[in-house]
């Protein structure tokens, strides 16, 4: 799986504009059409996706989250960079975690500088500037990767949270 259909599989649960197109939800994404219906046939060859509903299966997607996203996605650590918060240094979890140093996913434009952590995908940063649900979730799931084990633990009970408020009644 490539970090691609993770990002889609994202902006695909917490899509809120109506129906969606491969066209729509890859320009939000950064992604040509034919990016998305290949990380949408990916997603559901592995399980995560309804073939029929293009919804994601929160259950699994919470297992893939909990069991394989650090092993298939390791965190990749860049130094010293400008950038946009992620990780425990973004809300839910800078509420709750005091730390000075700021984790950012790079980005030469931002005013922010800490250790810098590449992201799943390189268009989670600016996909995340569009969409707030998206980018909490996205820094949540960073926490989690990356993270040391009180933050893990605050990241997927909050990942748990937000997964189970998206649950369909029926899958």
């Amino acid at each position: 799986m490539k970090g691609q259909d993770f990002l889609l599989l994202v902006k695909v649960l917490f899509w809120s504009e109506g129906p969606w197109s491969n066209a729509k939800i890859g320009k939000t994404l950064g992604l040509s059409s034919s990016q998305v219906h290949y990380s949408l046939k990916r997603l559901v060859k592995v399980g995560l996706i309804g073939e029929k509903t293009h919804f994601p299966k929160v259950d699994l997607m919470l297992e893939y989250i909990e069991h394989a996203i650090k092993f298939i996605h390791p965190p990749e650590w860049l130094g010293e960079k400008y950038g946009i918060p992620t990780a425990h240094s973004m809300e839910p979890l800078s509420k709750n975690i005091n730390s000075s140093l700021v984790v950012v996913w790079p980005d030469n434009s931002r005013k922010n500088k800490g250790p810098a952590l590449k992201p799943i995908h390189p268009g989670v940063p600016l996909a995340s500037c569009k969409d707030r649900q998206l980018y909490e979730f996205m820094s949540l799931v960073e926490a989690y990767r990356s993270g040391r084990t009180r933050e893990k633990q605050m990241a997927l009970k909050e990942i748990r949270s937000r997964l189970k408020k998206r649950k369909p009644k029926f899958e």
